[in-house]
This record gives C-alpha cells, structure tokens and sequence, in this order.
C-alpha cells in the first residue's frame, strides 16, 4: 500500500500505528519521576514515574531496583541506564546495560534502537576498578525531555507542572519562564526584547553612535581638542581614560617641523634643521700672528 492515513472510526488501528502516531506528538523521553538514587552495594533504583517510548507510554508505581554487574579489574566502565521498549514482548522495561571499561572513562554500549526494540537511554552509571557500592557520584541521570509543554498563565496563577521542564507564558508580565528544578525562571521579557538595551544589560543605552560614545566614556576614532583643553588636562574635557594619554604625554618630549617645532632639542641642531647655517667648529688661527685692523696684512 503506498498510501495509509489512521486512525478512523470503525477501523482498526494496530500497535505499531498507534506507536507512530504517538510518538509525533511527543518525543521519547521521561515525563515526570523516575530518579536515579544509589541502592545497597551494586544497585541503583529508579523511581515512581512515568515516560513514553516512541509513543508507548511507560508508569513505574513502586521503585525499582537495578543490579549493576561487578567493578572491572581495571580502568573504568560507564554503564547504561536505560528504558527498553520490546514490542514483540509489549513492555517496556528498565535495566542496565553494561558498556566496556578503559582508561578513559569507559564507553556506553550501543542502543538497540529498531521496529521491535527501541533503548531510550535515561541516565549512566561510572564503575571503577574496585568499586563495592554504586554511590551519588556515581549516577548521572540525563532526565530527557518528552518535549516543552507551554503553559500560558498570568503572574498570580502560576501553575506547578509535573513534568521535569516545561515552558511558561507568563501574559501579565509578557515573560517567557521556563520551569526547571521545581521553580519558574525567567528567560526574557517583552520589554527586553524591544527598545534600547541599558548599558547594564550589556547594551550601550542609546541609538546613535555619539550617545552610544557619550554613554560608554569612549571617544570617536577622529576627534580634536583645544590647545587649552590638551595644557589643562580637564578631566571632563580632555579624560585619559578615554584617550589614554594626557596632557603631560603630548606637552613633553620634541615636536616635529611639519608640526611647527624644530625636530630637534639642542640649539645648534635646531637651527641647521631649520636650514640656517651654522659652522660645525669654529674656524682655524696661525699662531703667533695676529692682524690688526687698519695695518696691511703680511
């Protein structure tokens, strides 16, 4: 058949139909319960809860203990905890699914994850060589969603989901609000989302590039000041922090001839980088012979 629609009224619709439909509208996953809590020695029990897998849905109503195999004689193996849907069987079950141990952590084992087994992975177990206990530390349960229910509410009515996470329109505050560890956390408003973002946000507060500046104690990339401004050094005026130099930086040292100076900081430089003439020493004198003016030289 190359064309097949369910379900309808008076038509029969089977498991794996009802499984595919299913599984469209929410994804595989934990909808409320089923922590993951040490046990005596190698256990781990998973909770009361409920979760679906691809689209068949599962309920534990007394908690479950899981038997972890024997620590490795060396390195680490890290473990799977995992629902398993078999459809041939029509269950779904938890366990533990042994991965391989190494000296780098461990490696999961692979899912079986096909028409008739399905292995939704739901958490991890790390054992260390010698390890007689599974311990806290020793879970990691990943908690996956079946999908973001939204709640739209307003402020006072807030309700209190029983899933792990869901997310929340609060229409008094205009806020979206994710709920997560048992409390409602804001994740942004309508206010946020629109107009000029304060400097305290992360914004700049303004919506032109002089205010933005002016806001930020910043200067444009070309800017001039007042030989006034760059001698008095005023801080509203001329602030280093803004131009990191000051006055003193620009006032010292030898300025240019193409800036009005000489280039130079001794006299004799000075004026032969101006191109007056200077003598570099002074001139020669034959000793013992001295002309005087008015008598005719020898």
């Amino acid at each position: 058949m190359a064309e097949a629609s369910w379900p309808f009224y008076g038509v029969e619709t089977n498991e794996t139909q009802f499984s595919k439909w299913a599984r469209a509208m929410a994804f595989s996953g934990i909808n409320e319960g089923l922590a993951l809590t040490p046990g005596t020695g190698m256990q781990v029990v998973i909770g009361i809860g409920s979760g679906l897998v691809r689209g068949v849905y599962y309920e534990n109503t007394t908690a479950k203990t899981l038997t972890v195999g024997a620590a490795p004689a060396s390195g680490t193996r890290l473990d799977a905890v995992i629902l398993r849907l078999d459809q041939t069987a029509n269950t779904i079950t938890a366990a533990i699914k042994a991965g391989t141990a190494n000296t780098s952590g461990g490696s999961l084992p692979s899912l079986t994850q096909n028409e008739t087994t399905w292995e939704l992975l739901i958490g991890t177990v790390t054992v260390a060589a010698g390890t007689a206990a599974v311990a806290s530390g020793h879970i990691n349960a990943l908690k996956p969603s079946t999908g973001l229910r939204a709640y739209p509410y307003e402020t006072a009515k807030r309700p209190t989901p029983s899933e792990e996470v869901a997310l929340g329109v609060d229409t008094t505050q205009k806020s979206i609000e994710l709920w997560i560890a048992g409390a409602w956390q804001e994740l942004t408003t309508l206010a946020n989302m629109s107009g000029t973002l304060a400097v305290a946000k992360g914004g700049t507060g303004a919506t032109s590039a002089t205010q933005a500046r002016t806001n930020l104690g910043a200067a444009a990339t070309t800017h001039t000041h007042t030989w006034a401004q760059v001698t008095t050094g005023k801080p509203t005026e001329f602030p280093p922090e803004a131009h990191n130099h000051s006055a003193a930086d620009i006032t010292s040292g030898v300025l240019a001839v193409a800036r009005g100076g000489t280039g130079e900081s001794n006299v004799k430089a000075a004026l032969q980088a101006l191109g007056i003439f200077v003598q570099p020493t002074a001139p020669a004198h034959k000793k013992g012979r001295v002309w005087i003016p008015g008598t005719a030289p020898d």
